[in-house]
């Protein structure tokens, strides 16, 4: 035999052993995908009941269904780790929809075992009843108590959703690009959801005169004097809040203040040009 038929000869062995090796590759990550698949749709139902009975206050229900959920989530990110589907994961074509999966379970793993547990027990401490004001006054106490655990939720989350967001569903089988799209949009959701209450609970505190008493000055607008920058104000009240307390103080209208002998505040050398020396003048 000559050489040239010797190394052609090779060469076929040789790439029908890589091929050989690419299909167990294949093989075996899609055994393992199919058992991530199962899991992520049951942790998918998970989440939904989990949702329900966070509104409810069922807190029995809310840890059974979190137990359940970080079970069904590692079992998918047990699934989809290995050297295996780590070389899967860099094939041409199939290798993104294994990274996409491999993405997912990452998320819904730390969803059920870091993020969610927060979440829960914030909403077991902070109910409608303990928001309800008693004698005018509103207990700041649970708000002060979940803020870290809100914070903490709220941070995990937006870095989850970036991440999600990073994967392409238009380069993914339909089969794939489906749920991770239903992720992306679940995710966000729960990211802004999780922004407001994060704000929520850093400042309504201090704005109820958590750290000090608080007043505030509202302006109710002259209806005959409508402006596109405010208008004219008519009346006015004064709102004092100190130590979740909210009170009405002193009230009244544009005549009680009367007219200012020269502007509270200095006037540039613009404003006078634009509006003369009464701005200001005027309540």
């Amino acid at each position: 035999m000559t050489e040239p038929n010797r190394t052609s000869r090779r060469l076929r062995r040789a790439l029908l052993l890589g091929g050989v090796v690419v299909v167990l590759l294949l093989a075996f990550t899609g055994y393992q995908a199919l058992k991530a698949k199962t899991a992520l749709e049951s942790v998918e139902a998970d989440f939904d009941r989990l949702s329900v009975e966070l509104r409810s206050g069922d807190e029995a229900s809310v840890q059974a269904t979190l137990t359940s959920a970080q079970g069904h989530a590692r079992e998918a990110f047990d699934n989809t780790r290995g050297p295996v589907w780590w070389l899967s994961s860099r094939l041409p074509g199939p290798g993104r929809n294994v990274d996409a999966v491999r993405i997912v379970a990452e998320v819904a793993d730390r969803l059920a075992s870091d993020i969610l547990p927060d979440v829960a027990s914030a909403t077991s401490t902070l109910t409608p009843e303990n928001l309800r004001p008693v004698k005018g006054r509103v207990d700041l106490g649970p708000i002060r108590e979940i803020k870290p655990s809100v914070v903490r939720a709220a941070t995990a989350l937006s870095a989850e959703s970036s991440q999600v967001d990073e994967i392409d569903t238009g380069a993914l089988v339909s089969q794939v690009a489906g749920p991770v799209s239903r992720l992306q949009t679940r995710i966000a959701d729960a990211d802004e959801l999780a922004d407001r209450a994060s704000r929520a609970v850093r400042l309504i505190p201090p704005m109820l005169g958590g750290n000090g008493k608080r007043s505030y000055l509202f302006l109710f607008q002259n209806n005959a004097e409508i402006r596109a920058t405010g208008g004219i104000p008519g009346a006015f009240a004064i709102i004092t809040a100190n130590d979740g307390k909210v009170t009405l103080g002193r009230q009244g209208d544009a005549g009680t203040v009367g007219l200012f002998e020269k502007p509270p505040t200095p006037l540039t050398d613009q404003e006078r040009a634009l509006f003369g020396e009464d701005l200001g003048r005027f309540p």
